[in-house]
């Protein structure tokens, strides 16, 4: 398994633990959305509403994390391997079509909705922060940012972090 997109364990409330294989060869953690017949859309990742989902370890191969992968779950630990291959943060702006025929943006962050996840340790692999990394993510508290960061882009980098007391930039 290398993708896991869409909204393949959304709202599976009950999942509490979710086991990678020794040799994971997971590369993409994606998104999904859903939209209702008056166009109203909602952003759904892979994990969303998994409310039992408390903690998550990432695997070492995962190189990209998409928009809302993790919207509204439970989760409140975040853990990337140690020899971690993702380079980037970043959330992706999709367009959806309206009932008036018009393109919309749709972006989130990666933790949008994780009310109560406060903090992640974010990999030294990591080489740059792309707009609206972490928008929505609404229980984020702290974040140190390491030094192996060379680029932080800052559009809606930290919109809706309405609990945000604390960065670290080197």
């Amino acid at each position: 398994l290398k993708v896991i997109e869409g909204n393949a364990f959304s709202g599976c409330e009950s999942l509490e633990k979710v086991y990678w294989g020794t040799d994971s060869q997971l590369e993409v953690i994606g998104m999904g959305f859903s939209q209702d017949l008056w166009y109203n859309v909602t952003l759904e990742g892979p994990f969303s509403y998994c409310t039992a989902l408390k903690s998550i370890d990432i695997p070492k191969n995962v190189m990209t994390i998409k928009t809302s992968a993790f919207y509204g779950s439970g989760i409140e630990e975040v853990n990337f391997a140690e020899d971690a291959a993702i380079d980037v943060l970043e959330a992706t702006e999709y367009y959806v079509t309206n009932n008036l025929g018009a393109s919309q943006p749709v972006t989130g962050g990666m933790f949008m909705g994780c009310n109560q996840l406060e903090t992640i340790e974010i990999p030294e692999s990591v080489l740059m922060i792309s707009d609206f990394a972490f928008k929505g993510w609404s229980g984020l508290k702290r974040l140190d940012i390491p030094e192996s960061v060379k680029y932080i882009s800052a559009t809606g980098l930290f919109y809706g972090c309405s609990r945000l007391e604390y960065v670290s930039v080197p």
